[in-house]
């Protein structure tokens, strides 16, 4: 699975491909959330804010954020028990992506680990009920491609419980020019 993500990453898109152009912060988040399974009856919720009267910015749509973006939100779907939420707050230096759902959390154990390639609280009996079974290179692709956008990431417990994932860049970093 992660040699054919990189596969097609490395592909180079053709001048017309969709991938290319630029998205709203907002459009990435819609995106995220219709890309979702929900036979749960999730809730998905999302919105981007910023100052007011600030407009919202646009970004350079690069495949590893796009895929990044899903594969957390996945993830949150994957365990939440009734709501995920994506979103992504802006000012005039930093934009911010969270990702949150109410479900057990992260494992204490594995919290320190979160990102590295072969971690996952996932056994064979996967707690979701989804039937995903994983090897824990999905949040390692992710927290990579991320990173690789210039991103800074974070995992912890939300004190309401459930998972908490944050992105945060630089404006300039992924903003369209």
């Amino acid at each position: 699975r992660c040699r054919d993500i990189l596969q097609q990453l490395a592909q180079g898109p053709e001048a017309t491909d969709s991938i290319t152009h630029d998205i709203p912060l907002s459009e990435l988040l819609r995106q995220a959330a219709v890309g979702l399974s929900n036979s749960r009856a999730v809730r998905v919720e999302r919105w981007a804010s910023g100052p007011p009267g600030a407009a919202e910015p646009s970004l350079r749509r690069k495949p590893e954020l796009v895929h990044a973006v899903n594969c957390l939100a996945e993830n949150a779907m994957d365990f939440a028990t009734s709501k995920v939420q994506l979103h992504a707050a802006f000012d005039e230096t930093w934009i911010t992506l969270n990702v949150c759902d109410d479900g057990p959390g992260f494992a204490p154990e594995i919290l320190p680990r979160l990102g590295e390639p072969y971690v996952t609280s996932r056994a064979d009996a996967d707690p979701s009920g989804v039937d995903h079974v994983g090897l824990g290179l999905g949040v390692f692709i992710a927290r990579t491609f991320l990173e690789r956008t210039g991103a800074r990431v974070s995992f912890c417990n939300s004190p309401a419980g459930g998972a908490h994932v944050t992105a945060r860049w630089p404006r300039k970093a992924i903003e369209s020019p």
